[in-house]
């Protein structure tokens, strides 16, 4: 059961990288991207506007740019990486999904709100 999980995982995982890369490609052969459609309703950037850049800057290694595009998810995101991992551990060893108290789906939702305000308003320049 458990390498059934695994492999579930793996297959998983592997294909969202295999789709990862693919834009990246796509990207960077036509310079066209997938626009954030509040930004386009709105005028505003919302949380995750700025994640394919934050993603191509990292794959050069521009580590700099990688935070200017999106800093919110530049800091959180390795600890939703972690959380992430030690979800599919979880359910990969045992069959379950571990639960997280609600205070970090708490402090996730108050960090990009506050994040989202502060990127799109006067008082943030």
């Amino acid at each position: 059961m458990e390498s059934e999980r695994r492999n579930a995982a793996l297959k998983k995982y592997g294909g969202l990288l295999f789709l990862g890369l693919a834009y990246f490609a796509f990207i960077k052969l036509t310079g066209l991207s997938i626009p954030c459609p509040f930004h386009y309703l709105t005028g505003f950037l919302c949380p995750g506007c700025g994640i394919t850049e934050l993603f191509l800057s990292l794959f050069c290694g521009d580590v700099e740019g990688a935070f200017r595009a999106n800093q919110m998810l530049f800091v959180l995101g390795p600890f939703i990486l972690a959380l992430i991992l030690r979800d599919e551990i979880g359910w990969i060893r045992t069959g379950k999904r571990p639960e997280l108290p609600s205070w970090v789906w708490k402090f996730f939702l108050a960090a990009f709100a506050l994040f989202t305000l502060w990127r799109n308003f006067p008082f943030s320049k």
